[in-house]
């Protein structure tokens, strides 16, 4: 039984990502999330334009918001194994 618990909470320790993973993941959401609304702003009939600061700094931008969220996540995981 012992064992079965240890592995059961090493499974639960893999949930929380890594920074580096939560910060790739929350950019590339960002990135994601302008192309979507520049597409739907392109069908119907607009204009949308991205160059190589602004892809960087929507990186930048969503990695922070990864990062946060990451943070806020953490807490309330640890929070619930004490």
């Amino acid at each position: 039984m012992r064992y079965d618990l240890e592995i059961a909470m090493n499974m639960n320790m893999k949930q929380v990502p890594t920074k580096t993973s939560a910060f790739f993941k929350g950019g590339c959401g960002c990135l994601l999330a302008f192309v979507a609304l520049a597409v739907l702003a392109m069908l119907l009939g607009g204009r949308a334009h991205l160059d190589l600061p602004g892809i960087v700094v929507l990186f930048l931008i969503g990695g922070g918001l990864g990062l946060f969220v990451r943070w806020i996540y953490k807490r309330g995981f640890d929070a619930g194994h004490e």
